[in-house]
């Protein structure tokens, strides 16, 4: 199939002047190796482009293929001046012209949608960043709340061993007060049961 095709368009193109287009020194390419769809047929604006076409569809037609207008498109880059009036096969070229319209169309949309997805990018990065550095505050406060807790526990804790140490030295000196309250009366009663037996001794 490769082969028919570099026929066609040695049969097409070899009659035409300035077909092709320089992209490497030593002659001018009018197809691309690897790719059968692809024509380059000239860089010059002033060339005789309907010419080239013509020739085209009758090579085709000699080998019982039909070009179909509706699947081809022209792509003009770096073309100066107006899109060139063209037809393939009988067609007018407005189907071409539309497809070139559609084609920059697209190439405009797409790079608005590239602009919205770059914005869209740095939109989320920035609110990325936000997130870390909320996230990082956060950690901090939380750490700072965390030491703080501990400290204030600590205190606590030793209050407690405070106070327990007081009530269990509280608790000692009432132990000892309330023995003394039991023991001192009894030797009073009795000091006192003492001195009545000797007065009444010294009476009699």
């Amino acid at each position: 199939m490769m082969i028919v095709i570099n026929l066609i368009l040695v049969i097409a193109l070899s009659s035409c002047e300035d077909s092709g287009i320089d992209l490497l020194p030593g002659g001018k390419l009018s197809d691309l190796q690897y790719a059968d769809d692809i024509v380059l047929l000239s860089q010059d604006p002033g060339c005789k482009l309907q010419a080239f076409l013509n020739s085209l569809s009758t090579s085709v037609a000699m080998f019982g293929m039909r070009l179909a207008p509706s699947k081809c498109k022209m792509l003009l880059q770096d073309w100066f001046g107006p899109a060139p009036n063209l037809t393939l096969t009988g067609e007018d070229s407005e189907s071409l012209k539309k497809s070139a319209s559609q084609q920059a169309a697209e190439l405009k949309s797409a790079n608005t949608r590239l602009h919205r997805a770059a914005e869209e990018t740095e939109r989320l990065k920035a609110e990325l960043d936000k997130v870390r550095s909320s996230a990082r505050e956060g950690t901090d406060s939380l750490k700072h709340t965390i030491e703080k807790l501990t400290t204030d526990n600590r205190r606590l804790e030793r209050q407690k061993a405070e106070l327990l140490s007081a009530f269990k030295k509280q608790m000692r000196l009432i132990d000892v007060l309330r023995r003394q309250k039991y023991t001192v009366p009894q030797f009073g009663t009795g000091f006192v049961g003492s001195s009545h037996k000797d007065v009444r001794r010294m009476d009699h």
